[in-house]
């Protein structure tokens, strides 16, 4: 079967962007990932792709209609040291892009980063990123959605540019889903798979009645030797996200490539697998992940949440374009 458009996947990672266009009938006709495990990891699962390492030294690209980017976030984070473009790597890549994206001239660009891209350098780069795509003919429109809003279970909050040659993305529905899953949602059987009795060697369960629900995360205790209860709560709830232990009835954590995340589930403490943490991604159970927990941990939280591209039954912000002759709805819909 012919596909419905051609699409290039920049700062591919592992293919995210690739999954959710492909179930749209989309092609890729070039995928571009500076890292070797990433690279590995996205060929396993969607095959041969023509590939460039190397976005700097991406001369011209083959014809597509569809450009998407997830481009490197760490120099926009809140969480980092915030240089932005003046990290002469990381931080340049969105210029990087643009140029490509003039040469290429797509009908539709899909750019994913962090929020912290609005404020960066006083929202300087936000205003240039928008400038060149407006001085390009395309309409633009920027969304920050939160993937707990589509179904995944944790709060992960992402700005999404896209801007088209064809939509004025005029009155675009937006349709959250109620926040109604938990993590116990995603957990693997005891049959499913190895790795489910990986339990922390020292922890500390809260009684009932210090136990709480935050921000819909049900808080039971804490992944330290802390002397309970004679430190008090507050200094308690000061700790590392990463070292506390939640329920499996409620959301759990953001993920990072660095920290180890245990739930209660059930009657016992225990770390979610490598597989339970891809599927809370939105990642579906034939995903092969990276047979190293820790890089395929850096790769999944370096990755863009599926659960904001291909929605259960529910229409994500991203909207429609002419693509080869053919007009879609001006939200996509999986």
């Amino acid at each position: 079967m012919a596909a419905e458009f051609d699409f290039v996947d920049i700062c591919c990672g592992i293919g995210a962007f690739h999954i959710a266009l492909k179930r749209l009938g989309g092609k890729c006709v070039l995928a571009c990932d500076r890292d070797a495990d990433a690279r590995k990891t996205y060929e396993l699962n969607h095959g041969t792709t023509p590939w460039a390492e190397d976005v700097f030294k991406i001369k011209a690209l083959p014809k597509h209609q569809v450009f998407c980017a997830g481009f490197p976030c760490t120099t926009f984070s809140l969480a980092g040291k915030r240089m932005g473009t003046l990290d002469t790597d990381a931080g340049q890549v969105i210029f990087a892009i643009m140029r490509l994206v003039k040469a290429s001239k797509p009908q539709l660009v899909l750019l994913e980063n962090v929020p912290g891209l609005l404020s960066i350098h006083q929202g300087e780069t936000l205003s240039y990123i928008k400038k060149r795509l407006k001085n390009l003919g395309y309409k633009v429109d920027i969304q920050v959605h939160d993937a707990a809003n589509f179904g995944a279970p944790m709060h992960r909050v992402r700005l999404i540019i896209a801007a088209s040659l064809v939509s004025d993305f005029a009155g675009s529905p937006r349709r959250p889903k109620a926040m109604n899953q938990r993590v116990s949602d995603f957990l693997a059987k005891e049959d499913e798979e190895d790795g489910l009795d990986l339990a922390p060697s020292r922890y500390i369960l809260l009684p009932e009645s210090s136990r709480y629900v935050h921000d819909s995360k049900h808080f039971v205790g804490f992944l330290t030797s802390i002397n309970y209860p004679s430190d008090d709560l507050t200094k308690l709830s000061s700790h590392s996200q990463a070292m506390k232990i939640y329920n499996t009835d409620g959301f759990g954590e953001n993920f990072t490539s660095t920290h180890r995340y245990a739930f209660m589930d059930g009657h016992r403490v225990r770390y979610l697998s490598a597989k339970e943490m891809y599927r809370m991604m939105g990642f579906p159970k034939r995903f092969k992940i990276h047979e190293s927990r820790s890089a395929a941990l850096k790769q999944l939280s370096n990755s863009v949440n599926l659960f904001m591209l291909k929605p259960h039954s529910t229409r994500v912000g991203f909207h429609g374009c002419t693509l080869k002759g053919r007009y879609r709805d001006p939200i996509f819909d999986f």
